[in-house]
């Protein structure tokens, strides 16, 4: 396989001029943005920052704050975007976790900051650039290999993790996407995901690698207002999203103008799948992971709604094996270092080299992986094993379900039994008729014992769920 090189490096050689950002407020060419990492090379040596040091970013997406990701990851740092979502008590453990030298920050983002903490506004910080504009040199090899970026792990089901990234992992992901869903150096792809995820920051270097450009999205614009005035041809989206999309007037020729619309991060319902289908758009549904450093396998162009229904083949420099339990283990280039803990890697790998990814699935007859759900989410009521996706499945086949999430209550008992919260489109069905409805599908004892409105606060805007928060939701008496 391909060794790994310096991706803005290589761009600025063969597109210079070639737009590589663009946003509301600036554009930069590849050359520009080159020079724009070189002056802050030598504005991070004056702060004290080595090669190595580790550095967190808190700030939404901005041009700036991909500048200086790049810029520092370029230098040899390693940063950690921070999620600006999270309340400043998780930022805080997040912050002592990754221990950084320093905290560059957004103006907004500064009652977030932990107490004490060495910060620097990035807005100020990029006025004062340095006018030296130096050639960026190439990374060595042995530096391909080091530490490149901290991203936090969704924490869907547990305390989220700092997972490690080389730049070698973010190289071969990039490359391995490239095969499936080609970039082109005419092309666009919208940065409609966060930064401090690993399916943000994936973007940048898809880009960077065939000479496109990312867009950064005027937030005060819709997704379907971006798309028509960056003329972006490329888009990462949730299964959420496409929905509330296509509920749109109009979205479906906007949609249609995109070489590519990926999807990832939760289960996509069947009748969201033939909606699209139907309206002919070109959709790529796909499994990935923090720790494989995005996409893990992906559905290819044209893909019939059967193996849209799958999360498609697995993607060069990845591998994947399916225990005899049906656990989903991975490896290759683009598997992370590991997790920081305690200042020190943690290896949480087998023998093999094998990560344990938690999830559930097999390989169908045309070698599509399809997942079932994660390990840790089954759990047993009366002695049969419930797993909450299967349940969610069906609900989600029933007509007038956005979404619905299945989680476990204690019960005298059975020990446990399932509730689900359902988030409706129109008018909500009785509990009755929603039993009656998946008594068709599913063996009587996994049908939810009650069904509960869909939390307020809940927007489904992440990629994935946070599935401790419903855990309490349904454990609370008052039950919403």
């Amino acid at each position: 396989m391909e060794k790994p090189y310096s991706l803005l490096t290589r761009a600025c050689h063969f597109f210079p001029d070639k737009t590589a950002l663009i946003s509301s407020e600036k554009t930069l060419s590849f050359a520009e943005f080159s020079r724009a990492c070189s002056a802050l090379h030598n504005n991070f040596s004056q702060l004290g920052i080595n090669p190595g040091d580790r550095v967190a970013i808190l700030s939404p997406n901005s041009w700036q704050m991909l500048v200086i990701i790049h810029a520092l990851i370029e230098y040899g740092a390693t940063v950690s975007p921070q999620n600006t979502r999270n309340p400043a008590n998780q930022i805080q453990q997040a912050v002592i976790t990754i221990s950084p030298h320093i905290i560059f920050y957004e103006n907004s983002m500064k009652p977030l900051l932990p107490r004490g903490s060495h910060a620097i506004c990035i807005e100020e910080f990029i006025d004062k650039l340095s006018r030296n504009h130096t050639v960026i040199p190439p990374k060595s090899e042995a530096n391909f290999k080091k530490p490149a970026s901290i991203i936090f792990t969704s924490g869907s089901a547990s305390q989220p993790k700092a997972a490690v990234h080389s730049y070698e992992n973010h190289f071969y992901s990039a490359l391995g996407s490239q095969t499936n869903i080609p970039v082109t150096e005419n092309d666009r792809w919208l940065l409609s995901l966060p930064l401090y995820h690993i399916g943000g920051l994936a973007i940048s270097f898809r880009t960077f690698l065939a000479g496109g450009a990312i867009v950064i999205p005027a937030n005060r614009d819709s997704i379907l207002q971006n798309i028509a005035k960056f003329k972006i041809t490329h888009i990462s989206l949730v299964a959420a999203q496409l929905h509330r999309l296509l509920q749109q007037e109009n979205a479906v020729p906007v949609l249609k103008k995109c070489k590519a619309i990926l999807l990832g991060g939760s289960a996509i319902s069947p009748a969201l799948l033939t909606k699209a289908q139907q309206a002919d758009l070109p959709m790529h549904c796909s499994y990935g992971s923090t720790e494989m450093s995005s996409q893990i396998t992906a559905t290819a162009a044209a893909a019939r709604e059967n193996e849209l229904k799958t999360s498609g083949r697995v993607l060069p420099g990845r591998e994947v094996k399916i225990s005899p339990e049906n656990d989903i283990y991975v490896r290759g280039e683009t598997r992370f270092l590991g997790y920081l803990e305690n200042g020190k890697l943690a290896l949480p790998f087998d023998r093999e080299g094998y990560f344990h990814t938690g999830d559930l699935g097999y390989f169908d007859a045309q070698k599509n992986l399809v997942v079932t759900g994660r390990k840790d989410n089954m759990f047993i009521s009366g002695g049969e094993n419930i797993q909450p996706e299967e349940i969610e499945k069906a609900l989600v086949e029933i007509e007038g379900v956005a979404a619905a999430i299945v989680v476990a209550v204690p019960h005298a008992e059975f020990g446990q039994r399932p509730v689900s919260f359902v988030k409706w489109n129109g008018e909500p069905h009785s509990a009755d008729k929603l039993s009656n409805l998946l008594e068709k599908k599913l063996a009587r004892f996994k049908i939810p014992d009650s069904f509960l409105p869909w939390p307020d606060e809940i927007q489904m805007t992440e990629l994935k769920i946070d599935r401790q928060f419903f855990k309490s939701k349904a454990a609370d008496p008052a039950r919403c």
